[in-house]
């Protein structure tokens, strides 16, 4: 079952007023669009639901809701962090999902971060929904799999000074073992040059 506070913030937002009423008019598109999301969520339990400004190609802003967070492919591969926008005119029109970065030559994912994937290019509702999106995106990227940085992921965990102390513990002693070994090495190999065609030994 989704999270209890996803449910409640997804109905929260699709019945709000005021300045930030979601660009979504007809109330039978709002039970879709909640369904849908719903069954996304229990599934994929790392997407977390949300609601900000969207900005069109053309300078047009529309207030949407969208899930964002990390699809797992394999347990051998880091989560991929990703978006996904529930399009204004869903589910007529597809979503909209980034990624926050890949491979640069990603044969589905554009320089801007937006997947164009054969699931999305052939969209087609009642068939096609959120949940079966992401299963496909798991699929995707398993066969083809993305590239990205998380490196400031990682150390975004580790603002505690207790923790960052330790870091700098652990990075002094490898380091101190690495001098060590570098020392028994030169030792061991002491007097002995090699060179192009051959070795010779220096004083």
């Amino acid at each position: 079952m989704a999270p209890a506070t996803s449910i409640k913030f997804i109905d929260a937002a699709l019945s709000c007023s005021g300045p930030l009423t979601l660009s979504y008019e007809e109330p039978n598109r709002k039970w879709i669009i909640r369904e849908h999301l719903i069954s996304l969520l229990q599934e994929f339990e790392s997407l977390v639901p949300s609601i900000d400004t969207f900005t069109y190609n053309d300078g047009t802003t529309v207030n949407l809701l969208n899930v964002n967070g990390f699809l797992q492919v394999s347990p051998s591969t880091p989560p991929i962090p990703l978006t996904i926008w529930i399009h204004q005119n869903y589910p007529t029109s597809p979503p909209l999902v980034f990624l926050s970065s890949i491979h640069r030559d990603h044969p589905f994912v554009d320089s801007s971060g937006s997947i164009t994937s054969p699931y999305l290019e052939t969209w087609a509702y009642p068939r096609s929904n959120l949940l079966d999106l992401a299963r496909n995106l798991v699929r995707l990227f398993a066969h083809h799999p993305t590239f990205f940085s998380v490196s400031a992921t990682i150390f975004s965990n580790y603002t505690d000074p207790s923790k960052i102390e330790a870091l700098d513990r652990l990075v002094a002693t490898l380091q101190s073992d690495r001098g060590d070994i570098a020392g028994q090495s030169r030792g061991r190999y002491r007097g002995i040059i090699r060179v192009a065609g051959g070795t010779c030994c220096s004083n």
